[in-house]
């Protein structure tokens, strides 16, 4: 980010002019606001990477609530986000292991997902990442 060009107290007052009171004040004006904006400017900077990440949290938790369940999730507990041959996505306990061989073939595992105290998703594997973008 940056700040628009202030004038620094060596412009307002010439160096001959240390010893005055005024001089010494702007000198420390300058350290004081330089600092306050730094600390300023990380501060939005690290906000800005929270927003991002809320977002992304968002973008995610939309893409999983698309998709069919076939039961109630528990919160902190991880299931299988799957699409199937149609294009459809939907949601099960059943890990891409678990399923039998005629099955596994039908469907195809996007991610390992979990369901977040505040009832957003989590990926926690991601296998598919297209379906995300």
């Amino acid at each position: 980010m940056n700040l628009p060009a202030q004038r620094k107290s060596q412009e307002i007052v010439s160096p001959n002019d240390v010893h005055k009171p005024i001089a010494k004040g702007l000198a420390t004006l300058d350290g004081q606001v330089e600092l306050g904006a730094a600390a300023l400017t990380e501060q939005y900077e690290t906000l800005y990477r929270q927003a991002m990440r809320i977002m992304e949290k968002k973008r995610i938790s939309e893409r999983v609530y698309e998709a069919t369940f076939g039961f109630e999730p528990i919160i902190m507990e991880e299931y299988h986000l799957y699409l199937r041959p149609g294009g459809k996505t939907f949601v099960s306990m059943v890990g891409p292991t678990e399923w039998g061989r005629s099955k596994l073939s039908e469907f195809r595992h996007i991610a390992r997902i979990k369901l977040d105290y505040d009832h957003t998703w989590e990926i926690v594997e991601l296998n598919s990442p297209e379906h995300f973008e």
